[in-house]
């Protein structure tokens, strides 16, 4: 493909994006790009890389486009991108010239925003850091607030790539036993490899085998804070597709008890097969109600020696991952789910008997949601003590941005 037709192809994607408010954008691009087998790899990869740098770099382009005039919508974004990457006016008409599955000529405002932008390098000197940092505004603070004096470093993480990180499954090999020519041991976990980029591992023996599975190294550890043994009974309480249980089953050998349950029985069922594939058969799952009150729960009480909760959260630790998810966080949501969190934690706890352990867990990075978190429910419940803490970012460990608690019941 010539380049400006996979700047179209960019630009169209980015429509849906923007228009898909709740759609995960890799669902997104996925969707887009399945049936178009003529576009190959390499310009699959440009394309995606267009998406994602225009949704990492949002409210920097967002903040050009107001500066100069523009509408904030795809095919402005992706024009204010290319000027940001220098790119030369010579070139810029070439990519939009009108031609087949290019993008249409520069419409006369346009000109002159390109123009405008072009006599006005100035206006840099004004840019609010958040914009400059690429986060929403109403964020700001509650960063400043977990990482103080090294809050810029943190968030700039935030920019990079992300590594591209699997997780061997030990029930049906071993790590030293996985070579490929361009991956690398994780440096934090003991199960997982990794590769710079991402890649196309979806097709290969080894995962449709379930000899390796998708997983981030911060995910990884923690499922190993756990410390489920074999013979254990465990509890993935928020389970979701089930990536921890996978881990947890390969820490406990298939001996002993996992029950996974979620409030929604197609991510239950997303992990049975996950499971099955795995060889992992020493696992049941269970539908939560809203309300949490199911009789289940009780009959559990005092009986559970591992308890996972893996909260919803904010999600702000995997914002390398999922750029577009800072642009759709709103504050008011914060406050929803501090509630969902502290309502988990008391319909939950007391399933753990005495000796052990209470993991509580989120890919956020906010203290709201952490720290805070732990802090009112030890104070409302001196039976826990409060054991080993876990607190990644890209910045300090190059994965996602997770905090995980390890709480012991006395």
């Amino acid at each position: 493909m010539m380049k400006g037709a996979q700047i179209e192809a960019a630009i169209d994607i980015l429509d849906e994006v923007y228009f898909e408010k709740n759609a995960p954008m890799d669902q997104v691009v996925n969707l887009y790009l399945k049936p178009k087998r003529y576009i190959g790899s390499g310009d699959r990869r440009v394309i995606v890389g267009y998406v994602y740098d225009i949704m990492r770099n949002f409210g920097l382009i967002s903040w050009w486009c107001e500066m100069c005039s523009m509408h904030p919508n795809a095919r402005n974004h992706m024009i204010m991108h290319l000027l940001l990457q220098s790119t030369g006016s010579q070139e810029m008409g070439i990519f939009f010239s009108g031609q087949q599955y290019h993008p249409k000529p520069f419409e006369k405002y346009e000109e002159k925003a390109i123009e405008f932008f072009h006599k006005n390098q100035y206006l840099k000197s004004q840019l609010p850091l958040h914009t400059k940092l690429n986060i929403p505004a109403w964020s700001e603070n509650y960063f400043k607030r977990t990482f103080g004096d090294q809050f810029e470093e943190e968030i700039k993480a935030f920019q990079n790539q992300a590594r591209f990180d699997l997780r061997v499954n030990l029930l049906k090999a071993k790590r030293e036993d996985i070579h490929f020519p361009s991956s690398s041991i994780t440096p934090l976990s003991p199960w997982g490899i990794y590769f710079d980029e991402r890649m196309p591992i979806y097709n290969h023996d080894l995962f449709k085998k379930g000899v390796l599975e998708v997983q981030d190294e911060g995910s990884q550890l923690v499922a190993k804070l756990v410390d489920a043994h074999p013979g254990h009974l465990v509890v993935d309480f928020c389970a979701g597709a089930g990536g921890k249980a996978l881990a947890m089953a390969a820490m406990m050998e298939n001996k002993g008890r996992i029950i996974l349950s979620d409030i929604a029985q197609w991510r239950l069922d997303k992990a049975k097969l996950r499971l099955r594939k795995a060889g992992a058969c020493n696992h049941e799952e269970r539908i939560l109600s809203p309300d949490l009150s199911d009789k289940w729960i009780k009959r559990l009480h005092g009986k559970v020696d591992r308890l996972l909760l893996d909260v919803p959260c904010s999600g702000t630790g995997t914002w390398r991952r999922n750029p577009e998810a800072k642009w759709r966080l709103k504050e008011s949501d914060i406050t929803e789910l501090l509630e969902k969190q502290k309502n988990i934690l008391e319909a939950s706890y007391k399933m753990v008997k005495s000796g052990g352990y209470l993991v509580y867990a989120t890919c956020s990075l906010f203290e709201e949601e952490n720290t805070d978190q732990m802090t009112t429910f030890l104070e409302n419940h001196p039976e826990f003590e409060k054991g080993e803490t876990l607190k990644l970012t890209p910045f300090r460990s190059q994965t996602d941005g997770f905090f995980a608690q390890k709480l012991i019941r006395k």
